[in-house]
């Protein structure tokens, strides 16, 4: 994030208050921010990267959460709720998510890559009954 936008954000959690972009009045505004980062973000403000006045405001609760890496009991919980939540978008039935679809979802590390191998498990191969292995 530039150093623009952070005295921007830093400023609009400050005042309460924001303008548009090319407007001339301020409008109040009431907002809670939820923020995730995959930097150490003490490392980055002591690199010159991140204001450390926006870290602090920002900091009032910490949810520190392994990497999924370290959490490999929640890949098969997390392939079911993307597979349930391409059923319901895609009006298919729920069945249990494919083991060679698990397999893949396994060795992917980004998050979106791996909603949508449920989806193309759920989507792409549901007109084919498959029974569990």
């Amino acid at each position: 994030m530039s150093a623009n936008v952070q005295a921007k954000l830093l400023r609009a959690l400050e005042e309460r208050r924001i303008e548009r972009l090319g407007g001339d009045e301020s409008i109040p505004v009431d907002v809670r921010i939820v923020s995730a980062t995959h930097r150490a973000l003490e490392e980055e403000i002591a690199g010159g990267n991140f204001r450390a006045d926006l870290f602090y405001r920002l900091q009032v609760v910490t949810i520190d959460i392994p990497p999924l890496r370290e959490r490999r009991e929640d890949i098969p919980l997390l392939a079911e709720a993307f597979a349930r939540q391409a059923a319901e978008r895609h009006r298919l039935p729920e069945r249990p998510i494919d083991r060679e679809a698990l397999k893949q979802f396994v060795g992917i590390r980004l998050a979106r890559q791996r909603a949508r191998v449920a989806q193309r498990d759920r989507a792409c191969v549901d007109h084919v009954l498959k029974e569990p292995n």
